[in-house]
Protein backbone atom coordinates (compact mmCIF):
# COMPACT_ATOMS: atom_id res chain seq x y z
CA UNK A 1 0.00 0.00 0.00
CA UNK A 2 1.24 3.64 -0.68
CA UNK A 3 0.87 6.47 1.88
CA UNK A 4 0.09 9.67 0.34
CA UNK A 5 1.10 12.43 2.08
CA UNK A 6 0.32 16.75 0.70
CA UNK A 7 2.29 20.01 1.78
CA UNK A 8 2.96 22.70 -0.05
CA UNK A 9 6.92 21.45 -0.52
CA UNK A 10 5.69 18.15 -2.20
CA UNK A 11 5.05 17.80 -5.89
CA UNK A 12 3.69 14.55 -7.59
CA UNK A 13 1.52 12.11 -9.07
CA UNK A 14 -1.81 12.61 -6.96
CA UNK A 15 -2.60 8.72 -6.04
CA UNK A 16 -6.06 8.85 -6.15
CA UNK A 17 -6.66 10.48 -9.79
CA UNK A 18 -3.39 9.02 -11.31
CA UNK A 19 -2.51 12.58 -12.38
CA UNK A 20 0.37 15.25 -12.38
CA UNK A 21 -0.41 17.65 -9.49
CA UNK A 22 0.77 21.19 -9.59
CA UNK A 23 2.05 20.74 -5.94
CA UNK A 24 0.86 19.16 -2.25
CA UNK A 25 0.45 15.82 -3.44
CA UNK A 26 3.04 12.73 -3.44
CA UNK A 27 3.47 9.27 -1.86
CA UNK A 28 5.86 9.08 1.34
CA UNK A 29 8.38 6.54 -1.16
CA UNK A 30 9.22 9.27 -3.24
CA UNK A 31 9.73 11.86 -0.61
CA UNK A 32 11.86 9.96 1.24
CA UNK A 33 14.37 9.14 -1.74
CA UNK A 34 14.06 12.47 -2.80
CA UNK A 35 14.98 13.89 0.77
CA UNK A 36 17.82 11.45 0.53
CA UNK A 37 19.09 11.95 -2.96
CA UNK A 38 19.05 15.74 -1.08
CA UNK A 39 20.84 15.03 1.76
CA UNK A 40 23.59 12.76 0.44
CA UNK A 41 22.90 10.04 3.08
CA UNK A 42 20.73 7.61 5.30
CA UNK A 43 18.60 8.20 8.55
CA UNK A 44 18.12 12.17 8.39
CA UNK A 45 21.93 12.96 8.22
CA UNK A 46 23.94 14.98 5.87
CA UNK A 47 27.15 14.48 3.91
CA UNK A 48 29.79 16.96 5.04
CA UNK A 49 32.90 16.45 3.56
CA UNK A 50 32.25 12.80 2.93
CA UNK A 51 31.06 12.32 6.79
CA UNK A 52 27.17 11.22 7.32
CA UNK A 53 26.62 13.92 9.98
CA UNK A 54 23.60 14.92 12.08
CA UNK A 55 21.97 18.28 10.67
CA UNK A 56 22.26 19.71 14.27
CA UNK A 57 26.22 18.48 14.08
CA UNK A 58 26.79 20.05 11.04
CA UNK A 59 25.14 23.71 11.00
CA UNK A 60 26.30 23.93 14.74
CA UNK A 61 29.96 23.21 13.92
CA UNK A 62 30.58 25.45 10.94
CA UNK A 63 34.17 24.86 10.91
CA UNK A 64 33.39 21.59 8.80
CA UNK A 65 32.33 24.31 5.95
CA UNK A 66 34.04 27.77 6.44
CA UNK A 67 37.78 28.20 7.35
CA UNK A 68 38.58 31.60 8.44
CA UNK A 69 42.22 32.18 8.15
CA UNK A 70 42.38 33.97 11.61
CA UNK A 71 41.11 31.84 13.31
CA UNK A 72 43.33 31.03 16.30
CA UNK A 73 43.65 27.24 14.99
CA UNK A 74 45.13 28.92 11.42
CA UNK A 75 47.01 32.35 13.23
CA UNK A 76 47.08 35.04 10.23
CA UNK A 77 47.45 38.51 11.16
CA UNK A 78 46.87 40.52 7.96
CA UNK A 79 48.65 43.71 9.49
CA UNK A 80 51.05 43.67 6.12
CA UNK A 81 54.26 43.07 8.24
CA UNK A 82 53.72 39.58 10.21
CA UNK A 83 54.11 36.98 7.98
CA UNK A 84 51.12 35.00 6.92
CA UNK A 85 52.19 32.29 4.82
CA UNK A 86 52.06 29.43 6.82
CA UNK A 87 48.25 30.60 8.48
CA UNK A 88 46.25 30.86 5.25
CA UNK A 89 48.09 27.39 4.02
CA UNK A 90 46.93 25.49 7.10
CA UNK A 91 43.72 26.92 6.32
CA UNK A 92 43.57 25.71 2.70
CA UNK A 93 44.73 22.22 3.68
CA UNK A 94 41.95 21.98 6.68
CA UNK A 95 39.57 22.52 3.96
CA UNK A 96 41.43 20.31 1.42
CA UNK A 97 41.42 17.36 3.75
CA UNK A 98 37.47 17.49 4.51
CA UNK A 99 36.84 17.30 0.68
CA UNK A 100 36.03 20.76 -0.13
CA UNK A 101 35.32 24.33 1.85
CA UNK A 102 35.61 28.03 1.59
CA UNK A 103 38.58 30.02 3.45
CA UNK A 104 37.76 33.22 4.43
CA UNK A 105 40.43 36.31 4.47
CA UNK A 106 39.12 38.75 6.45
CA UNK A 107 40.19 42.56 5.25
CA UNK A 108 43.58 42.98 5.58
CA UNK A 109 46.85 42.80 4.04
CA UNK A 110 48.70 39.14 4.32
CA UNK A 111 52.55 39.08 4.28
CA UNK A 112 53.28 35.79 1.76
CA UNK A 113 57.02 35.08 1.66
CA UNK A 114 56.29 30.80 0.44
CA UNK A 115 54.10 29.59 -1.99
CA UNK A 116 50.71 28.47 -1.29
CA UNK A 117 49.80 25.34 -2.94
CA UNK A 118 45.99 24.54 -3.50
CA UNK A 119 45.94 20.47 -4.39
CA UNK A 120 42.72 19.68 -3.30
CA UNK A 121 39.34 19.76 -4.79
CA UNK A 122 36.27 22.53 -4.04
CA UNK A 123 38.35 25.00 -2.46
CA UNK A 124 36.57 28.22 -2.63
CA UNK A 125 38.92 31.49 -1.13
CA UNK A 126 36.75 34.55 -0.15
CA UNK A 127 38.18 37.87 0.21
CA UNK A 128 35.76 40.46 2.55
CA UNK A 129 35.42 43.79 2.69
CA UNK A 130 36.18 46.89 0.55
CA UNK A 131 39.04 47.04 -1.18
CA UNK A 132 38.78 43.33 -0.22
CA UNK A 133 41.91 41.00 1.11
CA UNK A 134 45.32 41.94 0.13
CA UNK A 135 47.90 39.08 -0.48
CA UNK A 136 51.19 40.77 -0.74
CA UNK A 137 54.02 38.76 -2.43
CA UNK A 138 57.32 39.56 -0.47
CA UNK A 139 59.98 37.03 -1.50
CA UNK A 140 62.14 37.05 -5.26
CA UNK A 141 61.69 34.04 -5.66
CA UNK A 142 60.50 33.17 -9.36
CA UNK A 143 57.67 31.23 -7.99
CA UNK A 144 54.27 31.97 -7.28
CA UNK A 145 52.05 33.29 -4.25
CA UNK A 146 49.36 30.51 -5.47
CA UNK A 147 49.66 27.24 -7.20
CA UNK A 148 46.92 26.05 -8.14
CA UNK A 149 46.69 22.24 -9.37
CA UNK A 150 43.26 21.51 -7.67
CA UNK A 151 40.01 21.41 -9.55
CA UNK A 152 36.95 23.57 -8.98
CA UNK A 153 39.55 26.29 -7.65
CA UNK A 154 37.42 29.49 -6.65
CA UNK A 155 38.78 32.80 -5.91
CA UNK A 156 36.81 36.25 -5.14
CA UNK A 157 37.36 39.93 -3.68
CA UNK A 158 41.05 38.52 -3.13
CA UNK A 159 43.67 41.56 -4.24
CA UNK A 160 46.99 39.93 -5.52
CA UNK A 161 49.99 42.11 -5.70
CA UNK A 162 53.60 41.88 -6.24
CA UNK A 163 56.22 43.71 -4.02
CA UNK A 164 59.27 41.69 -4.88
CA UNK A 165 60.99 41.00 -8.39
CA UNK A 166 61.48 37.94 -10.41
CA UNK A 167 58.14 36.16 -8.84
CA UNK A 168 54.70 35.12 -9.98
CA UNK A 169 51.65 35.98 -8.70
CA UNK A 170 49.32 32.50 -9.61
CA UNK A 171 50.51 29.45 -10.90
CA UNK A 172 47.62 27.03 -12.78
CA UNK A 173 49.05 23.74 -13.56
CA UNK A 174 48.06 20.41 -14.45
CA UNK A 175 44.62 20.07 -12.60
CA UNK A 176 43.61 23.56 -12.65
CA UNK A 177 41.25 22.82 -15.30
CA UNK A 178 38.16 24.78 -13.94
CA UNK A 179 40.06 27.99 -11.74
CA UNK A 180 37.59 30.41 -11.25
CA UNK A 181 38.39 34.12 -10.53
CA UNK A 182 35.91 36.85 -9.39
CA UNK A 183 36.57 40.70 -8.30
CA UNK A 184 40.03 40.04 -7.88
CA UNK A 185 42.85 42.22 -8.72
CA UNK A 186 46.46 41.16 -9.59
CA UNK A 187 48.86 44.21 -9.48
CA UNK A 188 52.33 44.48 -11.13
CA UNK A 189 53.81 47.82 -9.80
CA UNK A 190 57.58 48.37 -10.14
CA UNK A 191 59.09 44.72 -10.43
CA UNK A 192 60.22 42.46 -12.72
CA UNK A 193 57.57 40.25 -12.54
CA UNK A 194 54.69 37.80 -14.00
CA UNK A 195 51.13 37.83 -12.78
CA UNK A 196 49.24 34.54 -13.77
CA UNK A 197 51.29 31.59 -15.17
CA UNK A 198 49.76 28.69 -16.72
CA UNK A 199 51.92 25.32 -16.39
CA UNK A 200 50.80 23.02 -18.51
CA UNK A 201 48.48 22.68 -21.33
CA UNK A 202 45.29 21.94 -19.58
CA UNK A 203 45.13 24.61 -17.09
CA UNK A 204 42.03 26.72 -17.48
CA UNK A 205 40.67 29.65 -15.81
CA UNK A 206 37.68 32.48 -16.19
CA UNK A 207 38.06 35.56 -15.06
CA UNK A 208 34.43 37.64 -14.00
CA UNK A 209 34.90 41.07 -12.90
CA UNK A 210 38.28 41.43 -12.51
CA UNK A 211 40.86 44.28 -12.85
CA UNK A 212 44.74 44.11 -14.08
CA UNK A 213 47.64 46.91 -13.44
CA UNK A 214 51.06 46.11 -14.90
CA UNK A 215 53.10 50.01 -14.23
CA UNK A 216 56.17 48.18 -15.51
CA UNK A 217 58.19 48.07 -18.47
CA UNK A 218 59.17 44.37 -18.39
CA UNK A 219 57.52 41.02 -17.39
CA UNK A 220 53.96 39.94 -18.32
CA UNK A 221 50.33 40.01 -16.58
CA UNK A 222 49.83 36.37 -18.49
CA UNK A 223 52.27 33.95 -19.57
CA UNK A 224 51.37 30.28 -20.95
Amino acid sequence: AQVEIENSIATGIDLTTGSQVAGGRTDLDTFLSNLYESLGTTDGNVLVGGTSRSIADAFGDTSAIFYNVQDAAYGAVGNGSTEDSAAIQAAISAAETAGGGVVIIPPGTYKVSTTIAVSGNKVQVLGLGTPGSVILKSHTAATAVFTVTGTNFYVSNVAFTMGAASAYLVSLGSGATSARFHACSFTLPSATGKGIVTTHATARAVFSGCSFTQSIATGSMFEA
